[in-house]
C-alpha cells in the first residue's frame, strides 16, 4: 500500500481542545459532550453505512442491467464504471491525492471508455467518407429468361468515385481501415496496462 497524508478531521481538534482545557469541571463537561457525540455518531454511522450500501447496490444494478457477458468489451465498460466511482471517492475522500496519480486515473477512464464502446474505426470512416463521399446503394432486379423478376443484385458506390481506378483505390483504402483501428485499440490496451502497473496501488482512499 502506498502511504498518503490524510486530511484533517474535526474530532482531532475537539479532542485536543478537551484535553488541554485547564478547568477541571469544564474538561469534565467536554468529556460528557464527547460521550454523547460519539454515541450519537455511532448511530449516524450505522445509518450512513446502510444508505451508502443501498445506493451503491442500486448504481451497480442500474449499470448491470445493460451490461452483457457475450463480449469482452463489456468488461472494459465495467472498468470504466468502476474507475469513475473511484475517482469520485478520491476527490471527496480522506487522503490527500497527488496530481499525477489523479491524472493517470482520468486517463484510464478515457481509455476504458474507448475500449468499452470499441469505435476505433469511426474516425477513419469519417475521413474515408469525406474523401470518397457517402455510400449509396440500390437493388437492381434480375429478370430471368421468362421475363420474371426472381432475384436482385445489390449495387453500392461512393458519390465521389467517378472512374474504375478511383473505385479500386477507394476499396483498397476501405479495407485498410480495420487494421488501423485495431492498432489503435492495441495501443490503448498497452497504455492501460502501463497505467495499472504504475498507478493502480495509488488509487485508494
Amino acid at each position: 500500500m502506498i502511504s498518503k497524508p490524510l486530511k484533517g478531521f474535526p474530532y482531532k481538534r475537539l479532542r485536543k481542545e478537551r484535553d488541554e482545557e485547564p478547568n477541571l469541571w469544564k474538561r469534565y463537561a467536554l468529556k460528557v459532550r464527547d460521550w454523547f457525540q460519539y454515541r450519537y455518531w455511532d448511530i449516524q454511522s450505522l445509518i450512513h453505512r446502510y444508505q451508502e450500501r443501498i445506493g451503491r447496490s442500486y448504481a451497480y444494478a442500474k449499470f448491470g442491467w445493460l451490461n452483457h457477458d457475450f463480449d469482452s468489451a463489456f468488461a472494459y465498460q465495467l472498468l470504466h464504471f468502476k474507475f469513475l466511482r473511484i475517482l469520485d471517492c478520491l476527490l471527496h475522500g480522506h487522503a490527500v491525492q497527488q496530481k499525477p496519480v489523479m491524472d493517470a486515473l482520468r486517463e484510464a477512464i478515457k481509455i476504458t471508455k474507448r475500449l468499452g464502446y470499441n469505435e476505433y474505426d469511426e474516425k477513419y470512416f469519417r475521413i474515408h467518407r469525406k474523401k470518397w463521399g457517402e455510400l449509396k446503394h440500390k437493388f437492381i432486379p434480375i429478370i430471368d429468361a421468362d421475363g420474371k423478376h426472381r432475384s436482385s443484385t445489390w449495387k453500392t458506390w461512393r458519390t465521389k468515385c467517378k472512374t474504375p481506378a478511383q473505385k479500386k483505390q477507394e476499396t483498397k483504402e476501405l479495407l485498410a481501415i480495420e487494421p488501423k483501428a485495431d492498432l489503435d485499440r492495441r495501443a490503448d490496451i498497452d497504455r492501460l496496462a502501463e497505467l495499472l502497473k504504475t498507478y493502480e496501488r495509488h488509487w485508494w482512499d
